[in-house]
């Protein structure tokens, strides 16, 4: 029947050691830097739900709306949780830094000059920054390696098989 049998039973695997790679520190860090300056860019503009790409600020010397501030914020969040996982997180990496590389290079192309400019606040200094965290973050997941540690570990884990 369906409550019969051993429930949470133990079941005991081994496997390699653990993995890592140094393009989890890259995405730690340059998700921990968009998270910071778009915090510090929403305390500088303030965020008005209503008009949300008004006013335009500088921080730390880029031009600013809370709009992209938002945006910053979220891609460096994703970054960071991206950088939990050493396999899983690259793909993710990947969409982030093509994500970044292409709005970059959009705003050095003056692609939309106006709409870019009244929504985000962006300037070309702004395009070089965005397109730079992109190629690096793409660069860091398509080179730096997967790395094992040498050895096993042991997992325990509970298992719901009734008999």
């Amino acid at each position: 029947m369906f409550g019969s049998g051993t429930r949470g039973a133990e079941v005991v695997r081994e496997r390699p050691g653990n993995i890592w790679s140094p393009a989890q520190l890259v995405a730690l860090v340059i998700g921990g830097g968009a998270i910071v300056f778009g915090a510090l860019a929403l305390a500088d503009t303030g965020l008005d739900l209503g008009h949300i790409d008004f006013p335009h600020d500088v921080t730390l010397g880029f031009h600013t709306t809370p709009l992209l501030a938002l945006i910053e914020i979220a891609w460096g969040a994703l970054m960071v949780i991206a950088a939990l996982r050493p396999v899983a997180g690259r793909a993710l990496m990947v969409l982030l830094g093509t994500a970044a590389s292409v709005f970059g290079v959009l705003i050095l192309l003056d692609a939309w000059q106006h709409r870019f400019h009244d929504w985000f606040g962006v300037h070309d200094d702004n395009g070089w920054l965005i397109l730079a965290a992109g190629v690096v973050t793409l660069l860091a997941s398509f080179v730096l390696p997967v790395i094992t540690t040498p050895g096993t570990r042991v997992v325990r884990e509970r298992s719901s098989v009734g008999s």
